[in-house]
C-alpha cells in the first residue's frame, strides 16, 4: 500500500478533533500549552495525545481520595479518557471553558521536568447531582511529571491537590467518570 498525497483521510469522530491547535511537543512546555487548549476547545483527541501511552499515573487530592479510594486505585489513560469524554458531552453546548495556571515552575532534570502550578478550571456543563449542582469552578494546584519520549514531551504523571475547601479537579474527575 502506497501514501499518496492525494488520498483521502479517515473522518475523525464528531466533536473530538475540532476546533482546537495542537503544537508538535518538542518541549515540555509545548504539553502544557496543548492541555490548556484541548481543555477549553473541549478536544478529546488533544487531550490524549498529551498523556503518555507508555506510563500514566494520577494521583488525586488526599480529600478526593478518602472519599472514594476504589475509583483512584487503579486510574489509568482509559478513565482519564472516559472522565474527558463524559465531561465533552456535558458541557458541549456551552461555551467559556478556561483553564489557567499560575505561578508556573518548570524544573527540568535530564529527560523529565516537573511542572508545578496553581490552577483554575472552569467548565461551563449541564450537570447537577442529588447533591446539588456540581461546581462549574474547581481550583488547587498539580505537580506534573513531564517526559521526553522519541523525541516528543508527555504527560507521565499528575498530581492534584486541593487549596482549602473549594472543589479540586479531582472532584472533577470523579464527577463525570
Amino acid at each position: 500500500m502506497s501514501c499518496s498525497l492525494f488520498d483521502t483521510r479517515d473522518p475523525e469522530d464528531p466533536g473530538q478533533g475540532n476546533g482546537s491547535l495542537f503544537i508538535q511537543p518538542d518541549r515540555a512546555n509545548d504539553v502544557i500549552d496543548n492541555l490548556i487548549n484541548a481543555v477549553e476547545n473541549l478536544n478529546q483527541l488533544n487531550y490524549l495525545r498529551c498523556l503518555s501511552d507508555n506510563i500514566f499515573e494520577y494521583i488525586p487530592t488526599s480529600q478526593a481520595q478518602n472519599n472514594a479510594p476504589e475509583l483512584w486505585e487503579s486510574w489509568s489513560k482509559q478513565d482519564e479518557e472516559a472522565y474527558f469524554n463524559n465531561m465533552r458531552a456535558a458541557a458541549e453546548n456551552f461555551s467559556g471553558h478556561q483553564l489557567q495556571f499560575q505561578n508556573e515552575d518548570f524544573s527540568p532534570s535530564g529527560n523529565t521536568t516537573l511542572f508545578t502550578a496553581d490552577y483554575s478550571l472552569t467548565i461551563i456543563h449541564n450537570q447537577s447531582s442529588a447533591q446539588g449542582n456540581i461546581p462549574s469552578v474547581v481550583t488547587g494546584s498539580v505537580i506534573i511529571s513531564l517526559r521526553a519520549e522519541d523525541g516528543l514531551w508527555v504527560i507521565e504523571s499528575w498530581s492534584d491537590a486541593s487549596d482549602s475547601n473549594s472543589p479540586s479537579w479531582s472532584d472533577m474527575r470523579a464527577t463525570f467518570r
